[in-house]
């Protein structure tokens, strides 16, 4: 006797659920770069010099606070 394969039932999002979910995922990342400005206030730079990036602000911290620790 040959054996049926059931389908496994796949989740579908609705439109709802999906729009919930962009919504959260732009709050997320607007906390996210406040969170970045607001350090970026933190760091000491020239009046010349271009915005950091997300990177350089997070390697600028980390030796302020080495620097701090030390």
């Amino acid at each position: 006797m040959k054996q049926v394969r059931q389908r496994a039932r796949c989740r579908r999002t609705t439109v709802a659920q999906r729009e919930a979910a962009n919504e959260r995922e732009r709050r997320r990342m607007q906390r996210l770069n406040i969170a970045f400005n607001t350090l970026r206030l933190h760091i000491p730079t020239f009046v010349y010099e271009k915005s950091l990036s997300r990177i350089e602000v997070l390697r600028q911290e980390q030796n302020l606070s080495s620097e701090l620790l030390s």
